[in-house]
């Protein structure tokens, strides 16, 4: 996808909801209509994420080539064995479940992968700290076996965020 090459994150996330979109018509959709199959085949096509994570590997590894180099052949490879047992896993699933559990593994896949990119996103997400960052001073306060401590917030630090700044975050992680 050219998206994947300007904005990865973008490129993934929307494709990946296209392709859930596609499993879900294939799956909710009349089993005599092909239209609906065909329309929600297409749109699962749109869930290829290569080229993201090609794009994801080059952005991290770019300032070593050779280490650069030994991470894609290590991709292309996992990619190889990833596409040899989605074939036959898919044939299983279909000889025993139907087109809808392949369907219904489709969503279920698609439904991780954003579950996993939206973890990914807020790994990578750094908290955005006003300039008046307050921290609270640690009180210590020495107890006795039969005492209990009177403070249970010694030692967090608390911070503000400015407003409008998780949607500038958000902006910026889809497209940059």
């Amino acid at each position: 996808s050219v998206v994947a090459i300007f904005a990865p994150k973008l490129a993934h996330f929307s494709g990946t909801s296209i392709g859930l979109a596609g499993n879900l018509v294939v799956l909710l959709s009349n089993s005599n209509d092909k239209t609906p199959f065909i329309v929600g085949t297409i749109l699962v096509g749109f869930s290829e994420t290569l080229a993201c994570m090609q794009t994801y590997t080059k952005s991290v590894f770019d300032s070593d080539l050779t280490v650069l180099e030994h991470k894609l052949k290590v991709q292309y490879a996992a990619v190889m064995v990833g596409v040899t047992f989605a074939f036959g896993l898919g044939g299983f699933i279909y000889q025993r479940f139907g087109i809808d559990g392949v369907a219904i593994f489709g969503v279920a896949m698609s439904v991780f992968e954003l579950l996993s990119f939206l973890a990914y996103f807020l790994l990578e997400m750094k908290p955005l700290v006003d300039e008046s960052v307050t921290k609270r001073t640690d009180r210590c306060t020495s107890t006795s076996s039969n005492e209990s401590s009177q403070d249970d917030n010694v030692g967090k630090s608390t911070f503000s965020v400015r407003k409008g700044d998780e949607m500038v975050a958000a902006l910026d992680f889809f497209l940059g």
